[in-house]
């Protein structure tokens, strides 16, 4: 800014994901922002998820291409660098952040971020080359924090974890999070280029869910404190994104935008008499919707609800208090599809007490939603255990690392390069481990076969998949059985997927490829249904 005495730079890195997703990282423009505008230090964000996308002719998180990142850093001639942190990629932060101390020892680093406020004494014991670690929000206090580290004194900085003069790691008292969401300002982004394809446009309008679950962390990091802007407020951003950027679809980003109802009453009503003509979507839980609100959130604009399920189990859903109550779950789903809007459902299993009974029922919730086209898609995705959670608390000690049976593609970036990194700190790398149950052991990677050959098979070979269906009792998992032989073959699709080599319907048709030695032993009625469905797909 001009007239502006520049202390300080900082980069703000944002988290590396397996592909290159269409998303905002808005928490760090926010605190680029506050940096910029209200203090003498300067800042800027680095999303190599966007550069993925734009700069590079190849995907930077393959092979060798590590150093691209740490040469793009270095480029930015900055003081101090903090890596916005989460468990698939904390093996990509601590590589990259190595190399950067290696390469410019008067760099600061900094580690945020989740999963690094989950081990911040730790992260200090174990890597050397991290200076100290953010915990938490850190809106309230990265102007302090800045200053700290221009006077070398970090001693009055509230929530971070540090190394004294000598070498002690301390940890400051930790500050309370940000009461009113309000005062956190609106963002312009000078760049117009990076949000261009944006699209549904992120808008963060709450932090925070009040449930309880076993297996979320995020209620740790957000102290189960749900927070969210005033109708008013998320009006505003709305159409300042509209007016200046040409945003129309939106995507809330809350992980329970729909908690309060009188809140989600009152927004959508605004939305209505205000003829803001948006669509947008969010996240909620089932049983805080019924049809009076759906039907509401329809006429508002609302086109899609993500919906965590997670269990199909009656059992299981009070096991790991998420306390569906099934029956009415599959009625709401009903209700939002009635009302025109998309679904997409997410399901867990390998819950460490989780039986076989529990997974069958959890694979009939599945199919009773996508064969009844109820939903738009339902991920079954392998529980990860990690800091933070119950689960962590209770089993991270009994986990086991088994390169040949846990789905890390499905979720993570790289690991195969880092595998000996990982295995040292089981700790840290939880998120690649597993429980060890019947469960777990009976059925390796069936996440795979739910995720990509289930769908293909049952959009691209419906008539096919029923029929095969038939010869196996209508027993979707005994169908899993016999294509175990195929499902290294998949695997290695999901890594050209994710290395940009491929496209997501290639994959899929690919996959149904596969299964050509499979439909070769079964009657001639099968075989004549897949050579034409085939044939039509092409």
């Amino acid at each position: 800014m001009k007239g502006k005495i520049l202390n300080m730079n900082i980069c703000f890195v944002n988290t590396f994901l397996s592909l290159s997703m269409k998303t905002l990282p808005i928490g760090l423009e926010i605190l680029s922002h506050i940096l910029n505008e209200k203090s003498k230090h300067n800042s800027m964000v680095i999303d190599f998820n966007y550069l993925n996308r734009t700069l590079f002719k190849e995907n930077i998180y393959s092979e060798e291409n590590y150093n691209t990142i740490v040469e793009y850093i270095l480029k930015s001639d900055t003081d101090v660098v903090s890596f916005y942190t989460l468990c698939d990629s904390y093996h990509i932060s601590l590589v990259v952040a190595k190399e950067l101390k290696k390469r410019k020892q008067s760099l600061k680093i900094i580690f945020a971020g989740p999963h690094a406020s989950m081990l911040a004494t730790r992260t200090l014991e174990e890597f050397d080359f991290i200076d100290l670690v953010a915990i938490g929000e850190g809106e309230s206090y990265i102007i302090d924090l800045m200053d700290g580290i221009e006077k070398k004194d970090l001693t009055k900085v509230p929530s971070i974890c540090y190394r004294d003069s000598s070498g002690s790691i301390m940890k400051n008292k930790e500050c309370e999070l940000i009461e009113n969401l309000d005062d956190l300002p609106i963002i312009p982004y000078k760049d117009e280029k990076k949000i261009a394809d944006i699209v549904p446009f992120q808008i963060e309008v709450g932090r925070g869910c009040p449930f309880n679950c076993t297996y979320c962390s995020t209620k740790t990091f957000w102290k189960r404190n749900f927070r969210i802007k005033s109708v008013d407020r998320i009006i505003e951003e709305v159409k300042f994104y509209r007016d200046n950027y040409n945003k129309d679809t939106f995507d809330f980003v809350h992980d329970l935008f729909t908690a309060n109802r009188q809140f989600i009453e009152d927004f959508c009503e605004k939305v209505i008499k205000s003829d803001l003509k948006i669509t947008w979507k969010c996240s909620s839980r089932a049983d805080v919707l019924d049809e009076d609100l759906i039907e509401l959130m329809a006429k508002a604009g609302c086109y899609s609800i993500y919906v965590g399920i997670e269990t199909g189990s009656q059992r299981m859903q009070y096991e790991v208090k998420k306390n569906l109550d099934l029956i009415k779950t599959r009625e709401i789903i009903d209700l939002i599809k009635k009302n025109d809007m998309g679904v997409l459902a997410s399901v867990i299993y390998g819950f460490p007490t989780e039986t076989v009974d529990d997974l069958k029922q959890t694979i009939e919730f599945i199919r009773y939603m996508m064969e009844e086209q109820l939903v738009d898609n339902c991920t079954l995705n392998l529980c990860a255990i990690v800091p933070g959670t119950e689960l962590f608390n209770s089993y991270h000690h009994k986990l086991v690392f088994d390169d040949e049976k846990n789905s890390y593609s499905l979720g993570a970036v790289n690991v195969s390069r880092h595998k000996e990194l990982i295995k040292k700190y089981p700790e840290f790398f939880s998120e690649f481990y597993s429980y060890e149950n019947e469960v777990t052991l009976t059925y390796p990677k069936l996440d795979i076969f739910m995720n990509i050959l289930y769908p293909s098979m049952l959009y691209y070979l419906p008539e096919t998949f029923y029929y095969i269906l038939e010869e196996y009792n209508d027993d979707l998992l005994e169908l899993y059985f016999n294509t175990q032989n195929i499902i290294p073959s998949i695997e290695n699709l999901i890594n050209e997927l994710f290395l940009e080599k491929i496209e997501f319907i290639t994959l899929r048709i690919k996959s149904i490829l596969l299964l050509e030695d499979l439909i070769n032993i079964m009657p001639d009625t099968i075989k004549k249904s897949y050579k034409n469905e085939i044939s039509n797909l092409n």
